[in-house]
């Protein structure tokens, strides 16, 4: 035991060391990193339209080097109008500086007043506190009236007063008398900027070019290879990760290529739409630049969720900056705030369709996380990235956290939380779940999907000896609560109909414990709400009572509610009592949520039950009908009761 523990111990230890490995190179590998991520990115935007040139019998080379010169022609292009359009922008911001000024003397204006007192007020205060402080420094006025600083060394000396006490000093030293004790005067100095040569002009110009340029010829080269060699790559990261997962690894990179090249796409379509409408709707409007503020649209709405709102900013300053009334400021903010509705609301949902795999939460702390790695450039990545990250934890098991942290799927099924919220003893959540699944479905659905898995889970931890009294109490009666409140919460049942005989019939008897009482309780209300009428058993009763409780009845059939594990065996021996007294009747055997239990369902068959059903709904028909039927046929005389063992 100590070694299994020390195992995991280690395990662990190698788990965080490794992240923290991992980590460390992402981040001081980034300059080698982020050419390989942007070129693989680019490889999944740009490999349908080389498989689609390929398919035209066009060659792997040819489409190749045709996809990657258009894309980057077209990139270049943009990026030569838009730098263009900022070199006029930048010599017209500085025509507009004036009614900015007035812009903000005019907002400033309506709140002066108000805090002027108080501003006023604290700066007096400071000078009354400040009051005893010495007057060395202190401002004076001169009789001119202006201001001047007292100061008991001149800081500042002609250079001719300079050089006069030099030449005094030497002329003392040459006739031997000691020279006079005089303040040195101090010269001023003036400093002299030398031109830098022309290599270094040069080299200050295009440094801070460098870089970026040098990423884009790596991402440019790297593309074209990586859609060369797509397959070569393929089979070679496959290989990485071990033949002996074949199958998982090539499920894995379909399932991540798809993911991120729809993504891709689909982001890319949304967004070039996004900068067209406002590029068309600044232009209408009126402001100059409206191409420019389209493509810096286009491009901020790769940043999730703060992109959009960056890109509002300067076209809305512009408008302040340009135009002297409110109309066009006030427009330029109404076309941000439409394109964004619509955008979010009918554009995203039918472009995307399904989802890409990633929470909100998790597009959030992906977008901290890779920015706080790699930068702004890391913000664009952050969700192709972590996209591919969950992928890899839905088929990698030390992975599998990233997938249940930031996947969009549901980490528990509605009847775990029905369950968890049950045993933190809230009622109230519990209900809105049994609500949610109510909106879905019908009342019997409700109940085989979320009540009856709900009695499972708190039957085996009961049995397990998990719950405490109070837990188990609770769960219990919150059931029944949940089953009352439920049924209020449909239409009402139909009524039993008239004039067509004698309806049937059905004897419910629960055989084990409360969970199987409540799932007993579920089931007639089906029953009745099928015009069906319904006698129930009860725990309390002996097994002779409940054979001879059929007859008293007149029951059509009868239902058996058993709930696994415990249950089935008290329903296997009620079973064999009923039938042998019964030979005709037909016996319905509810094993709720028991799908999987083959061999048990082979032994109630055995043991007399007519049918077995997992499910209420089932359950309710499969009654129905064989009541039905045993109402037209004559019934096996009684034989004499059998012994009185409690079920």
């Amino acid at each position: 035991m100590t070694g299994s523990q020390d195992s995991k111990n280690l395990s662990r230890l190698v788990t965080l060391v490794a992240t923290a490995l991992t980590m460390a190179i992402l981040h001081f590998a980034r300059e080698i990193l982020l050419p390989i991520t942007l070129a693989m990115l680019f490889t999944f935007l740009l490999t349908p339209l080389v498989v689609r040139l390929e398919r035209w019998h066009l060659g792997r080379i040819p489409s190749v080097l045709l996809v990657v010169a258009f894309a980057f022609v077209v990139i270049g292009g943009v990026g030569y109008v838009v730098t263009k359009q900022l070199v006029e922008l930048s010599e017209q911001l500085p025509a507009y500086k004036d009614n900015l000024i007035t812009r903000a003397r005019a907002l400033r204006g309506g709140t002066e007043g108000r805090f002027e007192r108080v501003t006023r007020t604290i700066e007096e205060i400071g000078e009354e506190f400040s009051g005893g402080n010495s007057e060395k420094g202190a401002t004076k006025l001169t009789p001119e009236g202006q201001p001047t600083e007292t100061s008991s060394s001149n800081l500042e000396a002609p250079p001719a007063e300079w050089l006069a006490w030099m030449q005094s000093r030497l002329d003392a030293e040459q006739s031997g008398q000691k020279p006079a004790e005089e303040a040195e005067p101090v010269m001023a100095v003036r400093v002299v900027e030398i031109p830098p040569s022309p290599i270094n002009q040069i080299s200050t110009w295009l440094g801070p070019l460098v870089g970026p340029l040098a990423t884009a010829g790596m991402v440019v080269v790297l593309v074209i290879f990586f859609l060369l060699g797509r397959e070569d790559l393929r089979n070679r990261l496959i290989q990485l990760f071990g033949r002996s997962h074949l199958h998982a690894t090539t499920e894995a990179f379909n399932d991540a290529a798809s993911r991120v090249s729809r993504y891709l796409r689909m982001q890319l379509l949304v967004n070039s739409s996004y900068g067209v409408a406002v590029a068309i709707g600044l232009a209408v409007i009126g402001l100059p630049n409206a191409f420019l503020w389209g493509v810096l649209g286009l491009c901020l709405r790769f940043l999730p969720y703060i992109g959009p709102w960056l890109s509002a900013v300067m076209p809305i300053f512009l408008s302040l900056a340009i135009f002297t009334g409110w109309t066009v400021p006030l427009l330029t903010i109404g076309l941000f705030l439409v394109l964004e509705l619509v955008v979010n609301n009918v554009i995203e949902p039918l472009a995307y369709g399904s989802s890409i795999g990633v929470s909100t939460v998790g597009i959030i702390i992906a977008a901290i996380f890779w920015t706080w790695m790699w930068g702004p450039v890391g913000l664009v990545l952050a969700v192709p990235l972590t996209v591919c990250l969950i992928v890899m934890g839905h088929y990698i098991p030390p992975l599998r956290f990233i997938s249940v942290l930031f996947g969009d799927q549901a980490t528990l099924s509605i009847e775990e939380r029905m369950y968890q919220r049950l045993l933190a003893f809230d009622y109230d959540e519990a209900y809105k779940l049994a609500q949610e699944s109510l909106r879905t479905s019908n009342l019997g659905a409700c109940y085989d999907q979320v009540m009856i898995p709900t009695l499972f889970l708190a039957e085996r931890d009961r049995h397990a000896e998990l719950l405490s009294e109070k837990q188990e109490r609770f769960v219990l009666q919150a059931a029944r609560e949940l089953i009352e409140d439920l049924e209020e919460a449909v239409e009402p049942a139909e009524p039993p109909p008239e004039g067509n005989g004698r309806v049937p019939r059905i004897f419910l008897v629960p055989v084990g414990d409360q969970a199987d009482e409540i799932a007993t309780e579920m089931l007639s209300q089906l029953l009745l709400r099928r015009g069906v009428h319904v006698e129930e058993g009860s725990l309390d009763m002996l097994v002779s009572e409940t054979v001879e409780r059929v007859a008293e009845v007149n029951a059509d059939a009868v239902v058996i509610s058993a709930m696994p594990p415990l249950a089935t065996r008290d329903g296997r021996l009620l079973c064999r009592r009923l039938r042998a007294r019964y030979p005709s009747v037909p016996i319905v055997v509810g094993l709720w949520n028991g799908n999987g239990l083959v061999r048990t369902k082979q032994r109630l068959i055995q043991a007399g039950a007519s049918e077995v059903v997992t499910g209420l709904e089932a359950a309710a028909t499969k009654a129905i009908v064989a009541a039905t039927n045993a109402m037209t046929t004559k019934r096996e005389p009684v034989t004499q009761a059998q012994g009185s063992s409690r079920v």
